[in-house]
Parts: C-alpha cells; sequence; structure tokens
C-alpha cells in the first residue's frame, strides 16, 4: 500500500503541521530502515529509538490525534510508539494485520521520556518516577543522541551533571549502562535496543539498567549479587569493544 501523508490537529488545537504515514501495525519496513541506520557495528554510543507520540488507535476510532504516553509505550525493534492508554496499546498490538496512520518519528534517545525526572537523584540511586514524555522544544544533545525535557530546569540539571562529569572524570550521574542499550543483550554480545519501560536497580552493582523487555528484569532480579556484578561487567566488555570512544571510560561499581 502506498504511504500517505496527512496533516493533522491535535485535538483541535492549534499546533505545527505534522506528517503521517499509513503502515502497518507491526511498522516492519521502518524498522529495516532503523536497524540499518542505527544498528550499525561500530554502535552509536547511545542507543536511540524511533519515537512517535501520537496514539494511532486513538486517532483511528475517534479522528483525533491524541498524545500518548511512555509508560504505555509499545516497542517494536527500534520504533516506539506511544499510546494513552493500556487498553489501545494492546488492540495495536494484537491487530497485527490492520492498517494504522502513524506519525513521522523522531530519532530520540531515553525512548523521548525525561531521563532526569525519571531518576530524580541519578541512576545510581533507586529513587524511580513514572516515565514522562520530554517536551520537543525542550532539548540537550548528549553522547551522539537528542534528550527531551519537561521542563528548563531539568535539562539545566543535566547539562550541569555533563559538565561535572567532564571536571572530575567521573561517569555521569543521568549516564545508564551501556548506552541504554539492552543490558541482558548486550551481555550475550547481541544488540537490542532498551525500552526505558523495562528497568532494574542491580544491588550488585549500585546503578539502575533497562532492558529490551519486560523479561530481562525478571532474569537479572534473580541473580546473586557477583553474578549481577560479572554480568554486568561483561555487558560494558562487549559495549566498549563494539563502541569505541578514546578518553571516555565507564566505572564498574557505582
Amino acid at each position: 500500500m502506498p504511504l500517505a501523508a496527512l496533516s493533522r490537529g491535535d485535538g483541535g488545537s492549534p499546533m505545527n503541521r505534522r506528517t503521517f504515514l499509513v503502515g502497518s501495525a507491526s511498522l516492519g519496513a521502518a524498522s529495516v530502515v532503523s536497524r540499518r541506520t542505527l544498528a550499525a557495528d561500530p554502535l552509536p554510543p547511545t542507543s536511540q529509538l524511533y519515537v512517535r507520540e501520537h496514539d494511532p488507535v486513538a486517532y483511528m476510532e475517534n479522528g483525533v490525534w491524541r498524545r500518548g504516553s511512555p509508560t504505555f509505550g509499545h516497542r517494536d525493534g527500534y520504533n516506539f510508539q506511544y499510546f494513552a492508554t493500556v487498553a489501545n496499546r494492546e488492540k495495536f498490538v494484537n491487530e497485527k494485520n490492520r492498517q494504522w496512520a502513524v506519525e513521522q518519528p523522531a530519532t530520540l534517545a531515553f525512548g523521548g521520556a525525561d531521563i532526569v525526572e525519571r531518576y530524580p537523584e541519578g541512576v545510581r540511586r533507586n529513587v524511580v518516577r513514572p516515565l514522562i514524555a520530554g517536551n520537543s522544544a525542550v532539548t540537550q544533545w548528549y553522547n551522539g543522541a537528542i534528550y527531551r525535557f519537561v521542563s528548563l530546569e531539568n535539562r539545566a540539571k543535566f547539562a550541569r551533571a555533563i559538565e561535572e562529569a567532564k571536571r572530575t572524570g567521573d561517569p555521569m550521574i543521568y549516564g545508564l549502562p551501556v548506552g541504554e542499550y539492552c543490558l541482558g543483550a548486550m551481555k550475550a554480545d547481541n544488540i537490542t535496543p532498551g525500552n526505558p519501560n523495562h528497568r532494574l536497580f542491580l544491588v550488585g552493582v549500585g546503578i539502575d539498567a533497562v532492558f529490551g523487555s519486560e523479561r530481562g528484569p525478571l532474569v537479572w532480579v534473580d541473580m546473586t549479587p557477583d553474578e549481577q556484578y560479572i554480568g554486568y561487567v561483561l555487558a560494558l566488555q562487549n559495549y566498549h569493544r563494539r563502541v569505541y570512544r578514546p578518553g571516555e571510560r565507564d566505572i564498574a561499581r557505582g
């Protein structure tokens, strides 16, 4: 089916024009492009996802582009689709043969969510808040990727953390392990983008990590602290072998 461009408002309110594509529920064609672009070897230092913020199920059923939430996001390859409700996400996933209208994606780190809002004390503290989508007008370039934030204050905190890491040589406090790729996959020397919904604080390391699916945290939570640490170090070794950046360092124990 040919791709068709559409321009819609969001709930009838004024907004900039957006381009949307008619595609399948699996977004398979876009996944092929994504893998070629984002899963090259050597790897980009930060895992990035093609993020679509507006709920295609809400549009198809109600004729309104409703902004979704990353909390209800669905990852398919390197594509990350927001939904307004769990029910809409399940409908999208289950009706794979249906044609859906989807927007042009933005290529973003951390699924387009605000990492400072998620980890108010940094990734080395087990304090985690709900995922909140960042604002497209409040962004910061870091480690080869674009991050979004809900506020200028959060962006300023992120920028200060970057400068502090440069000054001290310590890891950046909002820097997730292995560049936000799935920790379990990287341990096995495989490449899977991390999904910010699937995370676990590794008590054996003292750091939070993201995984590609809900199974990852379930596997790692059953490990002993020593097993977590060994798996983490193996993942770091594979990551640094694939992403070579002279002068940068990552400390295994937080």
